[in-house]
């Protein structure tokens, strides 16, 4: 039986221990909900919450997070900005681009802007659309600011990419699949 907040915030730090090696979407939450109950526990007791420091400082809740990516997904084709996106998981701006970038990695327009150059990937590699019908099916406002942000990340120009692994190209005839290729 546990008998004190101490006893509780050190059952919660074993159970916490457990679960460190838990990397997905469900053990983030694990350590999240985990997290508020040790808080709870003993609010002075910095230590009980260094556990959780590195994977919860400053981020988005685990809705708010799922919501933000859900939204730019459907939205990738679309001119979308990233208030909207704050808007929609109650934040404000600025708090909201701190906190996705706490949680990701990335800012929530590199995030974006990473998601439609994987989406210009597969448009190249799987259709014969014209760079502009792929820059506008991919929410860039242009062939050229496509053309441009895709050489950046990519390190080559969009119409070279699809020469040298589009269907057509030696590469993808000599190996068959382009899952053999490690780029």
């Amino acid at each position: 039986m546990i008998e004190s907040a101490v006893d509780t915030k050190e059952m919660l730090e074993g159970i916490l221990s457990e679960a460190g090696d838990m990397t997905d979407g469900l053990g983030d939450m694990f350590r999240i909900v985990v997290g508020m109950a040790m808080q709870s526990c003993s609010e002075s007791d910095v230590h009980a919450c260094e556990l959780l420091a590195p994977s919860m400082a400053g981020g988005l809740a685990a809705w708010q997070l799922r919501r933000a990516q859900a939204l730019m997904m459907e939205a990738v084709g679309e001119q979308l900005s990233v208030t909207r996106v704050a808007r929609e998981c109650g934040l404000s701006y600025s708090h909201f681009s701190r906190a996705f970038r706490n949680s990701v990695g990335v800012s929530p327009l590199r995030w974006l802007c990473n998601l439609r150059i994987e989406r210009a990937k597969w448009l190249l590699l799987n259709t014969d659309q014209t760079m502009l019908e792929v820059a506008s099916a991919c929410g860039f406002s242009g062939q050229n600011y496509f053309s441009r942000t895709f050489t950046r990340m990519v390190g080559m120009p969009p119409r070279v990419w699809r020469r040298a692994f589009g269907q057509d190209s030696e590469l993808w005839s000599s190996a068959g699949t382009m899952e053999s290729f490690s780029l």
